[in-house]
């Protein structure tokens, strides 16, 4: 007689995997293939930790490079009565631009080197890949090392294109700026899109997306456990941006 019995086991879906994972994600259809899923949970804080630490160095280098770009050698806030609007604004949008460059890769760094130390001193759960475990224990720090890393990169660049323009390069020397700002966007944008290499296991398609996953994590957080001084500073952060965009504003209508 033919092994019907044995057929039906492998080839027909498994109630028990219809109602686990539902329609539309890959089914199982014995519980043989559960064992290996199991088997394959490993104790990825080295690897987190060293991610992290793949931050703190290039991070420190941008910020060793703004001091002497933006405040040793700075650009005059008030300029000629004369002088066009683009100058005016470039002029208004430095100083903003070199505070805030330099406090988010301070961030960055803060935020790093506080996370490798905890993954170190405190082993956490072991976990089935290493963007497991940052999504389930380190989700904020994660973003937060990388959205503050990736928005002092790209203020930096501003500031050398603003450097640029002023130092007698014009439109030219800003242009060549921008353009390395715009790849490096894009390199972001390809990076943040592949994400942790497989299907949902990513922030979003672009740096928008980094940035919104980022601001949905510290909103959910400031519902449940918001300490004082983080509302002190994005009071602080929120009040700054708009004196600075009032300043911007006024220097354009004058």
């Amino acid at each position: 007689t033919p092994p019907s019995a044995v057929s039906s086991f492998v080839t027909k879906e498994s109630d028990v995997g219809k109602k686990l994972f539902g329609k539309g994600r890959v089914e199982m259809k014995t519980d043989i293939v559960a064992a290996p899923r199991k088997a394959s949970l490993d104790q990825y804080a080295p690897a987190a930790a060293e991610l992290f630490g793949n931050m703190i160095t290039p991070a420190s280098i941008l910020c060793g490079a703004i001091v002497p770009a933006a405040f040793a050698s700075g650009i005059d806030f008030n300029g000629p009565d004369d002088e066009s609007m683009v100058r005016k604004v470039l002029r208004k949008v430095f100083p903003f631009c070199s505070v805030a460059s330099l406090a988010s890769l301070l961030v960055a760094i803060m935020c790093a080197s506080v996370t490798v130390n905890q993954l170190t001193e405190n082993k956490p759960a072991m976990a089935a890949s290493v963007w497991d475990l940052l999504q389930r224990d380190y989700a904020i720090p994660w973003a937060a090392v990388n959205s503050h890393f990736v928005l002092g990169l790209l203020g930096f660049m501003w500031l050398i294109a603003t450097k640029g323009y002023f130092m007698g390069g014009g439109p030219a020397a800003f242009g060549l700026a921008m353009s390395g700002l715009t790849v490096m966007i894009s390199i972001v944008n390809r990076g943040v899109a592949s994400g942790g290499g497989r299907a949902g296991q990513r922030y979003g398609k672009s740096i928008v997306g980094l940035l919104q996953s980022y601001i949905t994590l510290l909103w959910n957080r400031s519902r449940e456990s918001f300490g004082p001084l983080e509302f002190i500073a994005v009071g602080l952060f929120l009040g700054s941006s708009i004196m600075c965009a009032k300043n911007v504003w006024e220097k354009i209508q004058s």
